[in-house]
């Protein structure tokens, strides 16, 4: 619409109002159309997230029963254990 108002100008012509009318209808129009599909598609990638969305719920709004310092006591009691039951041998 702006690139036809300036060549217009340019040839020193008058711009024809329902022309830039029509241009304006279209590029709403489109607008419109793009809108809607970028929203089908936000909607089409939360329905097939929604897997991944749950399990994300479910590791926010639960306890750890097993936290980072239980493990790593217990890995060192394995390695402890292991460790010397390696020596017997």
């Amino acid at each position: 619409m702006l690139l036809y108002m300036a060549l217009t100008k340019l040839r020193k012509q008058k711009i024809d109002m329902r022309c830039v009318d029509a241009i304006a209808m279209y590029m709403f129009y489109i607008y419109i159309i793009d809108f809607s599909l970028e929203m089908l598609d936000l909607v089409h990638r939360i329905y097939e997230a929604n897997e991944s969305f749950n399990s994300l719920n479910f590791m926010v709004h639960t306890k750890l029963y097993f936290s980072r310092s239980s493990s790593r006591f217990a890995w060192e009691r394995w390695c402890r254990w292991f460790c010397s039951s390696s020596r017997r041998w």
